[in-house]
């Protein structure tokens, strides 16, 4: 029995009730069935969605932090009378919800999880005209990801549950061309409290990881293919040696070359 999410439009797709029975290599799906939730009127896509508690929660294009109780079918907006521009990505860090904006300027969103409490603004303009890519955040670490500025990726750490960002102190240079994908916050990973990892892709692709809180880095190329719309866009480490790689094309979906390693 496995319970599968999708996010699609304004709605959400629940698939139970799914079962497969191996059969040498062939599988084969038996009762099957589908709910769709429709956890905004507005219109608007989910970029990014967390359950716990029964909850769903999804950060969307239109600014919204939306909750969605999942037994109760019931919605709401954590961000009432607060106005994001987009929300990129969404993440728990103990009883926080935060949610992070891209667009103008950087900006983090923090929540308990039913309402708003605070806006967090780095100092000195870390985010300021950088499109940011992904967050994760794990116990009191977090970590985010923006495009290059001035020739080098925006990288961030907080240790204090979100409440403070800093610069990390190692400078990774972006070759022409290279920058990371907004995938849902799934191009960056916090392996422990120290350790960094996140892909980029473009017309250079690279894994890059940290063990210092970002203070040095080391990178390899990664064989994706090479244009301005593909390269790396997901990245999934069980531990700090075993990885998964997902990325393509995104403006060309149907092409099944070079995408997973």
């Amino acid at each position: 029995m496995i319970n599968l999410l999708r996010i699609s439009g304004i709605s959400v797709l629940l698939l139970s009730s799914f079962h497969a029975v191996s059969q040498g290599n062939k599988y084969q799906r038996k009762n099957s069935t589908a709910k769709v939730i429709q956890y905004s009127k507005e219109k608007c896509y989910s970029r990014s969605a967390v359950v716990k508690d029964g909850i769903l929660y999804t950060g969307n294009s239109n600014g919204t932090l939306i909750a969605y109780h999942l037994e109760k079918d019931s919605a709401y907006n954590l961000m009432t009378n607060k106005k994001f521009e987009e929300m990129r990505d969404i993440g728990f860090s103990g009883e926080h919800l935060f949610g992070m904006q891209s667009a103008t300027y950087g900006i983090l969103a923090k929540t308990d999880g039913k309402k708003f409490h605070d806006y967090i603004i780095p100092s000195g303009n870390l985010w300021y005209g950088v499109f940011l890519d992904g967050m994760d955040l794990k116990d009191q670490t977090g970590f985010i990801m923006g495009d290059p500025k001035n020739g080098f990726f925006t990288l961030s750490y907080s240790q204090d549950g979100g409440n403070s960002w800093k610069a990390c102190e190692g400078k990774v240079p972006a070759m022409e061309g290279e920058a990371g994908f907004a995938a849902s916050g799934t191009n960056v990973q916090i392996i422990n409290d120290s350790t960094f990892v996140f892909v980029s892709g473009g017309k250079k692709s690279h894994f890059f990881k940290s063990t210092d809180l970002g203070k040095t880095w080391v990178n390899t190329s990664l064989p994706f293919l090479v244009s301005q719309t593909s390269g790396a866009f997901s990245i999934c480490m069980k531990d700090e040696i075993d990885v998964v790689l997902g990325g393509g094309d995104y403006a060309n979906p149907d092409l099944d070359l070079n995408v997973a390693y």
